[in-house]
């Protein structure tokens, strides 16, 4: 129900329709091209692309924790969609000999996060409400300054490439290879829209009665790189009846923020947050190693150990400066009853 005299924003109250049960329309999509090309007796080439759109639609609608455990309506939630979704990978085979064996490879995984407005109601004018006195949050979605928080596109990229060469003889399967892995969050330039919490701010009402403002920093989008690179090597060595598994890897993860230029919204300044370095900038050496003995000689009955050290799977920078700003602030409101903010919200005094 539109109430509001304010000549801009869209402010609403609440009514469900009864008739209309909420739902959610989720769909996964996989097309997908293989080709196998035997190049030579001893060159294999193997390329595979796949497109992969998808949706979780009316997200989260079943779900309190991403709402801030506030309900949403079906207007007020978001359609996370992943239109931009695709994975190239080639690899390389190159059988040397009997004994010898070199593999290549790439691969990448492009994909955007788009949440859009999911009902054709929900316009850029209308604000985001949140009424205390049923735990209910409707008109639009302004939960944060995430791609999920709000309604704005997150751009990630992630590269992997690998090689590796393998030789086996009677007692020996030795292995040794490199890996690379580097992901990209965020592009330059193209979060530009101040509508990524619709007007830049929300409302809080109890029983229809105006008590808070919210205003947003839009618009927004943090840049983060990292670069994972790591060489390894194994071997299983078998001596009689004991089968011995011994491999060292190398491992650095480094990250990094380049510098990073918000422009300027209702409530902001433009923003220039400086560029990082090593942001982390961990190296590890990890130890492996296993030990089986078949018992009897007979392939039955072994005993088998192994000793270890993993370190956690790191994949995002930290620490990037453009999170660290405040994403929204609040401000008290006693309406006079027009539903409209009389005052200049950018002043934090009354």
């Amino acid at each position: 129900i539109w109430m509001s005299t304010d000549p801009v924003w869209r402010v609403t109250f609440y009514e469900p329709d009864l008739s209309k049960p909420a739902f959610t329309d989720d769909y996964y999509k996989d097309i997908s091209l293989r080709l196998t090309w035997q190049a030579a007796k001893a060159h294999k080439i193997v390329a595979s692309y796949e497109v992969q759109p998808n949706c979780s639609c009316f997200w989260p609608i079943l779900e309190l924790g991403p709402q801030n455990n506030v309900q949403g309506t079906p207007e007020a939630v978001g359609a996370h969609n992943y239109k931009v979704n695709y994975l190239p990978l080639v690899s390389w085979t190159w059988t040397v000999g009997p004994k010898l064996l070199v593999e290549a490879g790439g691969s990448a995984n492009v994909f955007d996060n788009n949440t859009q407005r999911t009902d054709p109601s929900v316009g850029l004018d209308t604000i985001a409400i949140t009424e205390l006195s049923t735990n209910f949050r409707y008109g639009s979605r302004a939960l944060s300054l995430t791609h999920a928080g709000g309604y704005r596109i997150q751009h990630n990229r992630q590269y992997r490439q690998r090689a590796s060469v393998s030789y086996v003889t009677g007692s020996h399967s030795l292995k040794t290879g490199v890996d690379l892995s580097e992901y990209s969050e965020g592009a330059p330039g193209l979060a530009n829209d101040w509508n990524q919490i619709n007007g830049a701010r929300s409302y809080t009402f109890r029983n229809r009665i105006p008590e808070q403002v919210t205003i947003w920093a839009v618009p927004f989008e943090a840049l983060g790189r990292s670069r994972d690179i790591g060489a390894y090597a194994q071997d299983q060595w078998t001596i009689q009846q004991l089968t011995l598994n011994l491999g060292v890897r190398f491992n650095n993860f480094n990250g990094h923020a380049p510098e990073t230029t918000m422009p300027a919204g209702p409530w902001v300044p433009q923003r220039v947050f400086p560029a990082t370095k090593n942001a982390p900038n961990w190296t590890n050496v990890s130890p492996r190693i296993g030990a089986a003995f078949d018992l009897f000689g007979n392939g039955r009955t072994a005993v088998k150990a192994s000793l270890g050290r993993y370190t956690p799977y790191s994949i995002a920078a930290v620490d990037i400066p453009a999170n660290n700003q405040a994403n929204s602030t609040a401000r008290t409101w006693n309406d006079n009853g027009n539903y409209v903010p009389d005052c200049d919200l950018r002043n934090p005094l009354p």
